[in-house]
């Protein structure tokens, strides 16, 4: 019988799989390239042009997951989050952008992910934006895991841990930061205390559980008061953030102790 033998056949298909997903790749990285400004475009096709590349790299990122490819993953998620944080895509964005794809071409052109080993120095690598750091910050080697669903705590925090020069990381589930957090391995993780479907204590629970993050700070956002009997069941140690007046001082107090030792600020 003429054709692939069946022996051969469950081998194919993969490798066509895999052929197809690196092809789709290629392509919206090459749409979103076609798509940046230039010094001629009026802001409406810039603001398309963000838009247009939020969406591809969302796409990628799901997609390169799902293939075995998490370098990309998480190179597309950090291009993502890039996209969310400025309002026009100019200048130093427009680099920033071709930087994150470049990265992405270079892993594809080889055809297989580069390995766990190597995601770690790849994302502390990424472009930054620091676009609202003070000019008198300097950018530090220090990458924060921040799990938060609602967009304006997010942007609250990224925008005080930037300050500081850190970079940080966004999950918006709890399953999406288990796999961030084993794979990046960051150097301080803070999370929303609502964090549906887990409850308030469970993430941090199975932070401190886990041998790849039990030994990283972390912190809890939450509306309570420290001393809410809702955090009766976190992990000890744990920093409690208020998303109150007095937020600042008590994210302060945590990268304080992060970077200092004990500063003497209520810990859980």
């Amino acid at each position: 019988m003429d054709g692939i033998a069946p022996d051969n056949l469950d081998e194919e298909i993969p490798q066509q799989m895999l052929d197809e997903f690196l092809g789709d790749v290629a392509e919206r990285l090459d749409l979103i390239e076609r798509s940046l400004p230039t010094q001629d475009s009026d802001s409406k096709s810039a603001e398309d042009s963000i838009h247009l590349a939020r969406r591809e790299a969302n796409t990628i990122r799901g997609s390169a997951s799902a293939f075995g490819f998490p370098t990309i993953s998480l190179i597309a998620h950090r291009m993502e989050d890039y996209l969310q944080s400025i309002s026009e895509l100019s200048g130093q964005h427009v680099d920033a952008t071709l930087d994150f794809i470049d990265r992405i071409r270079g892993i594809i052109s080889k055809g297989e992910d580069p390995g766990e080993d190597a995601v770690r120095e790849t994302v502390r690598a990424l472009p930054y934006n620091a676009e609202f750091v003070p000019s008198d910050i300097v950018l530090r080697d220090v990458e924060v895991l921040l799990v938060a669903p609602s967009k304006t705590i997010s942007q609250m925090a990224t925008d005080q841990l930037a300050a500081c020069g850190y970079r940080v990381t966004t999950a918006r589930t709890p399953w999406e930061a288990f796999e961030l957090a084993a794979l990046i391995r960051p150097d301080m993780i803070i999370t929303s205390a609502v964090m549906n479907p887990l409850g308030t204590a469970d993430l941090a629970r199975a932070f401190a559980a886990m041998s790849v993050t039990r030994d990283i700070p972390l912190g809890v956002l939450t509306s309570y008061a420290a001393d809410h009997r809702t955090f009766r069941d976190l992990p000890r140690g744990a920093w409690i953030i208020r998303l109150t007046e007095e937020f600042s001082d008590d994210l302060a107090a945590m990268i304080s102790d992060f970077e200092t030792g004990p500063a003497g600020a209520a810990k859980a």
